[in-house]
């Protein structure tokens, strides 16, 4: 990933029979968290091939900030900027940390009024698109419909399944989900969920996540562990990202600890960063697994393919999921997973054949890691690469919706007017 670049980008120069899109979503990388969101990035940047594409990824004051004490200089203003290819705005977010998160919606429509409201004028976008459901797909719906705009949201996984102890962002997302022009899930679990939450079902739109396979893909497994500095020898486990309660990395870590009480040879890498780290890092001490369990923190997502071919067995230990994109980019690059069976991870389990396990349970979990691991180059070869979507289609089907949405919203106000 390459750091951001300062100067002003031109503004969008497409043709007028170029579709245009404006994206709303605080989930994208910045110079402050440049591995954040990286999946919008590369949607964003694979739906500009279709289309005029600009993003407005608000970012929070207390980011800001922070990037002003590291010496980062100022992140958030109005001024167009690129990242990699794809437009976008960095306003501020003004809010309460901590507090009213029922109006966390409500302050980020006050935030982006002004830019949206000027970026309407100037871009003209056709349709306005939300990547994540609160408070980011909230205000892009309310902003949408106070311009008499199209509007879809796309939902991730969490951003609707674990919101059922929230009330006030249950009933907002609920509220949203009944009025928007279109769903977009990346599983069928998400779209069962979406529709129970109030969303028309013929409204919600299942398009799987697209994986880059100029990226992603089978390499030598030594080569790639001299390439991270790595020993050659021995079977290595991996997981990658956020080191948060949902990720039930503590699951792991105990699975990992029964492994190696069976006599089980094994390093594994964590990789990512969160607020779970110091406690993690006691759990791993205090089970004695301080020479096999590392926590690598945040790498380079270029790095990340390396890690995966270095890998014999990806893991995951997550208590919810919509359809991880570690999963599908392991399979990617030739490396089998074990996973629970939570979320949509259900629809991907055929590209890396075997059972998946219940959810905090570090016995099964350990169970299935020994089986895979003592078995790893069988379970490579039964790897089903070909079942796995790539970006480009995603980004198409993602077209093809928002196509169909401007056609309905433009016949209906014609049919208004006339």
């Amino acid at each position: 990933m390459t750091t951001l670049a300062r100067e002003a980008a031109e503004p969008a120069s497409g043709s007028r029979d170029r579709l245009r899109i404006l994206c709303l979503t605080s989930i994208f990388p910045n110079a402050l968290q440049p591995n954040k969101g990286i999946y919008n990035w590369k949607h964003c940047r694979n739906l500009s091939h279709h289309a005029d594409v600009r993003v407005i990824s608000p970012i929070a004051w207390p980011d800001d900030w922070r990037a002003r004490r590291r010496g980062l200089g100022r992140l958030a203003n109005h001024r167009l900027q690129s990242w990699n290819g794809v437009e976008v705005f960095y306003p501020r977010f003004l809010y309460t940390p901590g507090l009213l998160r029922g109006t966390y919606g409500t302050c980020l429509k006050w935030s982006l009024a002004p830019l949206v409201r000027s970026q309407i004028a100037e871009f003209q976008p056709d349709i306005i698109y939300g990547c994540w459901a609160y408070p980011d797909g909230w205000a892009a719906w309310k902003l949408a419909r106070q311009h008499r705009l199209p509007v879809a949201v796309k939902v991730h996984g969490s951003d609707l399944l674990l919101i059922d102890d929230q009330p006030a962002r249950k009933r907002m997302t609920s509220d949203m989900l009944t009025d928007l022009d279109a769903t977009s899930v990346v599983s069928n679990d998400l779209r069962n969920c979406a529709i129970r939450l109030g969303a028309p079902a013929e409204r919600v739109h299942l398009i799987y996540e697209g994986t880059d396979f100029e990226l992603f893909y089978p390499g030598n497994r030594q080569e790639a562990r001299q390439k991270l500095g790595l020993t050659s020898t021995g079977k290595r486990l991996l997981f990658v990202g956020n080191l948060l309660p949902v990720k039930a990395i503590h699951v792991l870590i105990e699975a990992c600890s029964r492994l190696l009480a069976e006599g089980i040879p094994f390093e594994a890498d964590l990789i990512g960063e969160g607020p779970l780290r110091t406690q993690l890092e006691q759990q791993i001490a205090q089970l004695g697994l301080t020479e096999h369990v590392r926590l690598r923190g945040r790498v380079l997502q270029s790095a990340v393919p390396d890690w995966y071919r270095a890998a014999d067995l990806v893991v995951l230990s997550s208590v919810s999921e919509g359809v991880p994109n570690v999963l599908v980019e392991a399979a990617a690059c030739g490396t089998p997973f074990v996973s629970t069976d939570v979320g949509g991870i259900s629809e991907i389990a055929n590209l890396s054949p075997g059972p998946l396990v219940p959810a905090g349970d570090p016995a099964a979990l350990a169970a299935a890691i020994k089986e895979k691991l003592l078995n790893s180059e069988q379970a490579a070869s039964q790897i089903n690469r070909a079942a796995i979507v790539s970006t480009q289609h995603c980004a198409a089907e993602t077209i093809g919706l928002f196509q169909q949405i401007i056609a309905s919203h433009q016949a209906q106000t014609t049919s208004q007017s006339s």
